[in-house]
């Protein structure tokens, strides 16, 4: 992560307490994860030992392949390439969908609505959604707004800011039944 400065002491530390957040707002433990946007794995490496299943998906194949490589001998982590629209799992199939950073680019793109009527497809009822940054515009409001009104879900946190050591603000919405 770009905050870390390349600085691995304060990557992992930046981790470990967003792995506390989140294991604070939703809990992890049993919970089948999906990791949008995982990147190199990161997150859902280190939330590997508190989730049932950390499935984590990203654009780019180059990304997933590392990520594959780093996880290697983690029986419940898997990693996959998507093209960003239509989610390759069947409908319910995650207890909570994190997407770290990875908003604002969908916000950008004009695909969240879509983005958030496939997020509740694969969601079981019930089922959370916890954005760290919802978009990079700098109003806050505007996010809070865009939270508040996502279609099928209801907004429980709204533009918190929840980390000692990274400046994202964090969003909690549950999938309606």
């Amino acid at each position: 992560a770009f905050y870390s400065l390349g600085d691995p002491a304060l990557l992992a530390a930046a981790t470990a307490e967003l792995v506390e957040v989140v294991g604070g707002w939703v809990g992890v433990d049993g919970a089948r994860v999906l990791d949008f946007g995982c990147g190199i794995g990161r997150v859902a490496i280190a939330l590997a030992p508190h989730a049932a299943k950390v499935t984590g998906v990203d654009i780019s194949a180059a990304m997933v392949a590392e990520a594959r490589r780093r996880a290697a001998g983690l029986a419940n982590v898997r990693f996959e390439a998507t093209d960003g629209g239509v989610l390759p799992f069947s409908d319910a199939s995650f207890d909570l969908v994190l997407a770290i950073d990875s908003f604002p680019y969908l916000v950008r793109a004009g695909v969240l609505d879509r983005q958030l009527a496939e997020f509740k497809r694969v969601l079981r009822p019930g089922g959370d959604i916890l954005v760290f940054n919802w978009s990079y515009r700098g109003d806050e409001a505007a996010d809070a707004g865009e939270a508040a009104s996502a279609p099928g879900f209801a907004a429980l946190r709204s533009a918190e800011r929840p980390f000692a050591i990274w400046d994202a603000s964090g969003f909690h919405l549950r999938r309606e039944p």
